[in-house]
């Protein structure tokens, strides 16, 4: 989910008010690895001053150089206000990825019977211990980024053939007809319509028909890359033309089978099609390349 995907769950779960009863965070905690165990907590209670309780002990932890998180609520302006690294706010790209990776977990115990739909706060809480533990395991955040939990979750939607994505892609191909809507003419909001989802769209806007010509021309030029391998006698030229075809070949399938349904959402472009200067720069670059060494080699042939 993006930010503004994330709020709107939150809101969505308004409706369940508020629950006596730990089974619900302590299965969804559970879930998630028990982030609050891994932490070092102050729980400030009582009828008055908790916020200026946890403002003068956040301020004296982070004089002290300590990595300070402090979760609040309610919150004035907006949900990120609810939970603070060192004096900063949440970022709305943290908060959907904290959200997002809260949200599948929640599904999950609820799938598996463990509890009933945890509640706003609830899902709040356990997306702060989240964040605040990841954070305090500098590696695992160097390592993984935090779209870690957004690519676990767009993994989820295609095996559970649900999620936004994967629904509105499919829709919109399925709705395109034998000639589509036309260029520029997209029935259905798809997102990362120019990157991960543009052959979606491509088959929005010319249907079966102008899908078939697509995967026929994409065919008919891997196909020519293969030829040219084939042809030469220099082996590492061919070595490093079949590598180049391969990695071409594994993203177009890539690509496209996401975009229907039947390969995970991995993120991979259309090479050649989807949007994207530094990629499509790279690709130009390599066939130029494969073309004006083939073309010289095939002159001192003759």
């Amino acid at each position: 989910m993006n930010y503004t995907e994330s709020l709107a769950y939150l809101d969505s779960l308004g409706k369940f008010g508020i629950k006596l009863g730990m089974e619900r965070i302590e299965g969804l905690l559970r879930e998630l690895g028990n982030p609050e165990q891994k932490i070092k907590t102050v729980h400030v209670t009582g009828t008055n001053g908790k916020g200026s309780v946890t403002s003068m002990i956040t301020n004296i932890l982070l004089a002290a150089n300590l990595k300070v998180g402090k979760f609040t609520s309610p919150h004035l302006v907006k949900y990120n206000e609810r939970i603070n690294l060192n004096g900063k706010d949440i970022s709305d790209e943290d908060f959907a990825t904290a959200i997002t990776a809260v949200k599948v977990a929640a599904d999950s115990v609820v799938k598996k019977g463990v509890c009933e739909q945890p509640t706003q706060f609830e899902i709040l809480t356990a997306a702060a211990f989240l964040y605040f533990y990841f954070n305090y395991q500098d590696n695992f955040i160097n390592i993984f980024g935090t779209s870690f939990f957004y690519r676990i979750d767009r993994l989820l939607n295609w095996s559970n053939k649900s999620g936004m994505q994967i629904t509105h892609a499919i829709a919109a191909i399925k709705a395109s007809g034998f000639f589509g809507f036309g260029i520029g003419n997209t029935p259905i909001y798809i997102p990362e319509p120019h990157t991960d989802f543009i052959f979606s769209v491509y088959a929005s806007n010319t249907g079966l028909l102008g899908s078939v010509i697509l995967i026929m021309l994409i065919i008919i030029f891997d196909e020519g890359l293969f030829s040219i391998a084939s042809k030469s006698s220099d082996k590492s030229f061919k070595y490093v033309v079949v590598g180049f075809s391969t990695m071409i070949i594994y993203q177009q399938v890539q690509n496209i089978g996401m975009n229907i349904g039947i390969l995970p959402i991995t993120g991979i472009t259309l090479p050649f099609i989807s949007y994207g200067g530094s990629s499509l720069l790279s690709y130009m670059l390599g066939i130029a390349l494969i073309l004006n060494y083939d073309a010289k080699t095939s002159k001192s042939s003759i």
